[in-house]
């Protein structure tokens, strides 16, 4: 419901959308949804464990975990003076939950940096945190405001590029040396398996008045 209520995700007239909302998508939509969400859900018993969990919505156990990484990363040079936390856009580990527990935990913050998770920019995802961020300093009782930087949209940025190779390299040369062994080095034991591997590449795409 509050995905489906952002004004950035649906911009139609509120009057026409609620009717289409409530009368037809809410009532039917979660009962046929809810079984695709447990199908991949992250059970005790799957013997899957992201940032020392078990259990959970795979989304959350991994941005938990990149958000770890990222701190590990940037404690090697910051001397602790830099804190990574990761927030949801909806849902439970909100953004303005997010954010007051960062400032009850470090009252004294002088630089916000938001990055969203979304390479390219739409005004759909980037642009309705940044909502959820600058609504929540709006709060005439909050005193301290920190210096806040936003980051657009990097999905050209070299480093983002050789990042993805990087994972995608490093996926393709585990499965290699997975079906052969050690017997062979990555590139021959591929090589052997061409043209049997295949690596799909998605898009979701969006109205181009969104970007």
């Amino acid at each position: 419901r509050e995905f489906l209520s952002d004004r950035r995700v649906i911009d139609v007239p509120r009057f026409l959308w609620y009717s289409i909302l409530y009368g037809f998508i809410l009532p039917f939509r979660p009962r046929r949804i809810t079984p695709l969400y447990k199908a991949i859900w992250i059970k005790s018993d799957s013997g899957v464990i992201i940032n020392g969990k078990t259990e959970g919505s795979p989304l959350t156990l991994y941005s938990e975990s990149l958000a770890t990484k990222v701190q590990a990363s940037v404690d090697k040079t910051s001397s602790g003076s830099v804190v990574a936390r990761h927030a949801m856009r909806y849902g439970i580990k909100n953004i303005p939950s997010t954010l007051k527990a960062l400032h009850d935990e470090f009252p004294t913050i002088r630089e916000l940096v938001v990055l969203p998770l979304f390479p390219q920019y739409t005004s759909t995802t980037s642009a309705s945190i940044y909502d959820e961020v600058f609504k929540f300093y709006m709060d005439t009782k909050r005193r301290s405001i920190p210096s806040l930087r936003t980051v657009r949209d990097y999905a050209e940025h070299t480093v983002y590029i050789e990042a993805l190779a990087s994972s995608l390299l490093s996926s393709i040369k585990a499965h290699a040396t997975a079906k052969a062994g050690a017997a062979k080095d990555w590139k021959s034991a591929l090589a052997d398996q061409l043209p049997g591997i295949g690596i799909i590449i998605t898009y979701h795409s969006i109205p181009v008045r969104y970007v």
